[in-house]
């Protein structure tokens, strides 16, 4: 292995003051710190507590202006592997009967669980920024609590884009105007829409990350790289649970549970991943020598709370 590690450095060498050479060498050295390590399991567990709570609520929403939810499920039998479509349609089967009842008690406290998801996120972004601040356990709920709203209500509209697309389609273009080649310009117009819908839900997460004040700008490429990287993951795992790997021999009634644990676990690291590149972009755009190809330091300097 070091014999490889050293083939390598002397085959990246010439690239040693390359910007995208930093970025990614910076980004690996954040991922090597053993907190930063940890985080993926972290960010995983929470998103276990939000996941159930988060597509209940969804579902009870749509569930007001339509009564057959059957296009979300063939979403999701799109994108996701069979053990996770389970865990999924088994929720979406059972949020359909709550429809109409969507201010109890009972749905408060699922927000409540749901933001957990968002503060665990928050937590990550002050470790990977190195963020010192005092905590307000509060406030921070209350943040984290208002953010999921806004972050539903979008996930909302990337759903409706799915499940009345073909609605649309239908009346509108077909029956009014009478176009009917168009169907897949229309799906491509909707898979785009939706994917800029996905980054605008992580563009609200890093931007309203409390003290830290970031730019749009400074945040973006994070966003786009965080939801590419979920779209082309989960549809690689996909094809790889459902076409090659056979988990039921090892896990067996476990097998559904394992899948999809996993499957939270890689989004989480994808996640974190994203975090830390829009971290070493901002060290690189103030020339911080910590990036410097030379520099084998790992210990990067604490920020103060903005």
């Amino acid at each position: 292995m070091k014999r490889i590690i050293k083939f390598l450095k002397e085959k990246l060498r010439p690239f040693n003051d390359q910007y995208w050479y930093k970025l990614l060498r910076g980004t690996y050295k954040e991922l090597t710190q053993i907190e930063i390590g940890m985080l993926p399991s972290y960010i995983a567990y929470f998103l276990l507590f939000a996941f159930v709570p988060t597509v209940s609520i969804v579902v009870q929403i749509i569930s007001l202006f339509m009564f057959n939810i059957e296009e979300l499920m063939a979403q999701v039998e799109t994108y996701m592997p069979e053990y996770v479509q389970t865990v999924i349609k088994t929720i979406i089967v059972g949020s359909k009967g709550q429809d109409g009842r969507l201010f109890t008690f009972f749905n408060i406290f699922l927000y409540y669980l749901a933001s957990r998801g968002y503060y665990a996120i928050y937590n990550s972004y002050a470790i990977i920024y190195h963020i010192e601040c005092k905590i307000n356990p509060i406030k921070d709920r209350l943040l984290a609590l208002i953010n999921t709203i806004v972050i539903t209500v979008v996930l909302l509209g990337v759903l409706s884009l799915y499940i009345f697309g073909d609605y649309l389609f239908t009346y509108v273009l077909v029956d009014l105007f009478n176009i009917s080649e168009y169907h897949i310009l229309f799906d491509l117009l909707t898979l785009v829409l939706s994917i800029i819908g996905v980054i605008i839900i992580v563009l609200i997460v890093m931007k309203s990350m409390p003290n830290k004040k970031q730019s749009f700008k400074e945040i973006y490429p994070g966003a786009i790289f965080t939801t590419l990287g979920w779209l082309i993951a989960s549809y690689l795992f996909k094809v790889y649970v459902d076409g090659y790997a056979n988990y039921q021999n090892y896990y067996g009634t476990f097998t559904t549970v394992i899948i999809f644990l996993t499957w939270l676990f890689m989004i989480s690291q994808i996640a974190v991943i994203g975090m830390i590149m829009n971290h070493v972009r901002e060290n690189l755009s103030m020339n911080d020598p910590e990036y410097s190809a030379h520099n084998t330091n790992g210990y990067i300097e604490r920020s103060e709370c903005s």
